[in-house]
């Protein structure tokens, strides 16, 4: 099944793929950014825009597949970072 992940954060996206990927319970895992940039296009030059400023709508979204593991796998208790 498909999942999607919608953080204001960054880091502990990551931290989440990596745990993801790490016991194999999701592939195809791609982290993506929301901002929405408008570019001045001009003949030579392409720039986003400098003066932009940070809404409520910007984050991260974590997608992919979960895999059979998913269905196998129990929950330690323990954080993802305790277990390196």
């Amino acid at each position: 099944a498909a999942f999607a992940v919608f953080p204001p954060w960054l880091q502990p996206l990551v931290e989440c793929r990596c745990a993801l990927h790490k016991r194999k319970l999701a592939v195809g895992m791609k982290v993506t950014e929301t901002f929405w940039r408008e570019h001045q296009v001009l003949p030579g030059r392409t720039h986003p825009h400098m003066a932009m400023t940070t809404g409520p709508t910007g984050g991260y979204i974590l997608s992919g597949v979960m895999t059979s593991q998913v269905l196998q796998h129990k929950p330690s208790g323990r954080s993802h970072a305790e277990e390196d």
